[in-house]
């Protein structure tokens, strides 16, 4: 049957999209000379009643169900209503996700964090009391400091038999930055250092934990709905374990991965946008995620900016669009600046270390063309720490399976400017780490960590997951409880793993983390207690988030 041309549908959409929709007893006349063919009352589809009336006038008696449903799909009444539960949901269930991960490890634990926490520490002010520079290294700003009372992770780094137990406060002399690196982060963490070290460093990073939800939160509301599905699934499989542990520590990578994994959204909002204010809440959050990119680390700097120059060419088509312009071209030269600012600069562009490698050409060809995928493929089943916590298999296994089902059915959705932006996407994705690992002369995974690479891998799945304008990726009742199982799994056993490297060491095996406890920081909550609440979390928040690829019913997100 061929569709009727708009014109003609136009009575009849306005009668179902009318205020007088849920009005009973709204008259519909009938023709002139047409036979009264309707002598009782009928029930139609979604509850309706028709009522014959004299004259030959047919009376339509709207069920409550019916009346709601205009109001739902034009985006008001009881939907605002379910976003909103949706949100909280999901956003306290993110809470507790990453307020047991915080408590999970002790002061250190994370990578380079003898480094980070007294630069932190030194900023902070109790630094004239705390942090006396002893001396400065290179031009480059680092130093060393002397911190009363400091508990070194040295003492566990590497030694994944060695619990946390051994963590000791003593008079410690520790590398510190005396630049900007990185000129947001540590400003914005230093607000919480205090006396207590492992006090502030809990609070700490549950500040970092609440910036990263505050951002990809504001992300996910100011996006174009068509958007929404693919970037909270994105977040919520691409996070665990790596991301998860990230927003839990006081690393600064975890506003890297937060900040690029919550600008896209935006960024397409602003050009693609009909409503002008919601346009312009997308541009301040495409901002404020860049900034907090670029303030962070400087090889996300160079994807923020990657990320704006791509969507100024896929996305700019009219002069209408000037703001989005003028905010694409205000990001690149804001993260250029932030670049060259930064001590990362010699990382991200020319290599890691000051002594180039002695590796042959040909064995770093290879190793770049063996080792990258497994580099990506870290993200979820590699080591976390100082790079001695390795992730469980029935983790990573469950959590790639995952994965990749949602590649699978992202890829299903293709056309030209999705496929360009996807390639362009994956070349800068791996063009940093080649051009890095290139120009030391060394072996990938010695000198480029999984984390690098998370942000843009965390960009390149949203982006697969998109639909097109208007649609969205849907999925049945089992695909969806097939990957809530996965990532339930994977989630319940990696924050064990992480829990058991210093409750007790790896050389104690068994499900009871209580049992033969050596080292834990909270006396309110037993390790266990702390396991099930954090698992239980993660797997609520699965729940919620995947719902919005949900094809039968309303999402709730």
């Amino acid at each position: 049957i061929r569709r009727p041309p708009r014109s003609t549908l136009f009575p009849y959409t306005t009668l179902f999209r009318s205020d007088f929709v849920g009005m009973s007893g709204h008259v519909l006349p009938a023709a002139a000379g047409a036979p009264r063919i309707l002598s009782a009352p009928a029930r139609c589809a979604g509850g309706d009643r028709i009522l014959p009336g004299p004259d030959g006038e047919l009376r339509v008696r709207t069920s409550r169900w019916t009346a709601l449903l205009p109001r739902l799909r034009r985006g008001s009444g009881p939907s605002w209503g379910r976003l909103a539960v949706g949100v909280v949901v999901a956003l306290a269930a993110a809470y507790f996700t990453l307020f047991a991960w915080a408590w999970a490890s002790p002061p250190g634990s994370s990578p380079d964090d003898d480094f980070h926490m007294t630069s932190i520490w030194c900023r902070s002010d109790e630094a004239p009391e705390q942090c006396r520079i002893l001396s400065r290294l290179d031009k480059s700003g680092l130093a060393f400091a002397q911190l009363p009372n400091f508990p070194s992770p040295n003492c566990y780094i590497w030694k994944d038999k060695q619990s946390g137990e051994c963590q000791t406060p003593r008079v410690s002399t520790e590398r510190l930055s005396t630049t900007a690196y990185p000129p947001l982060f540590y400003n914005y963490v230093s607000f919480f250092a205090s006396d207590s070290l492992l006090e502030s460093t809990v609070m700490m990073r549950m500040a970092v934990a609440c910036s990263v939800l505050f951002i990809l939160s504001v992300a996910y509301l100011v996006s174009l709905p068509w958007l929404r599905g693919a970037m909270v699934v994105s977040w919520l499989l691409m996070s665990m374990p790596l991301g998860v542990f990230l927003f839990a520590s006081i690393n600064p990578s975890a506003w890297g991965v937060a900040g690029l994994a919550a600008m896209w959204g935006p960024m397409v909002t602003a050009f693609l946008g009909k409503d002008a204010r919601r346009r312009w809440l997308a541009l301040a959050v495409w901002f404020l995620a860049a900034l907090m990119a670029g303030g962070s680390r400087g090889d996300t700097a160079i994807f923020a900016a990657v990320i704006s120059v791509l969507g100024l060419v896929l996305l700019a088509r009219r002069r209408a669009q000037w703001p989005a312009i003028a905010m694409g071209v205000i990001v690149v030269a804001v993260s250029a600046w932030m670049l060259v600012g930064t001590a990362q600069l010699t990382a991200a562009g020319r290599g890691f270390g000051d002594k180039r490698g002695t590796v042959p050409d040909d064995e770093l060809i290879w190793s770049l063309v063996t080792e990258l995928p497994k580099l990506a493929a870290s993200v979820h089943g590699g080591l976390l720490g100082w790079l001695d916590a390795q992730v469980s298999l029935t983790a990573a296994s469950s959590i790639m399976l995952a994965v990749g089902g949602a590649y699978v059915a992202g890829l299903a959705y293709m056309n030209r400017r999705k496929a360009l932006a996807l390639v362009a996407l994956v070349g800068a994705t791996f063009a940093v780490p080649v051009r890095a690992i290139w120009q030391a002369h060394r072996y990938a995974p010695d000198h480029y960590q999984p984390r690098y690479l998370l942000p843009m891998l965390m960009v390149v799945l949203g982006v697969c997951l998109i639909a097109g304008p208007g649609r969205r990726i849907k999925w049945s009742a089992w695909q969806i409880a097939l990957v809530w199982v996965l990532l339930s799994l994977g989630g319940l056993v990696a924050l064990h793993g992480w829990m058991r490297r210093f409750i007790t060491g790896n050389d104690v095996q068994s499900w009871d983390l209580s049992r033969k406890v050596e080292w834990w920081a909270n006396p309110n909550i037993s390790p266990d207690q702390m396991w099930v609440l954090g698992s239980v979390s993660w797997s609520v928040l699965a729940l919620v988030v995947l719902l919005s690829f949900y094809s039968r019913r309303a999402a709730v997100l």
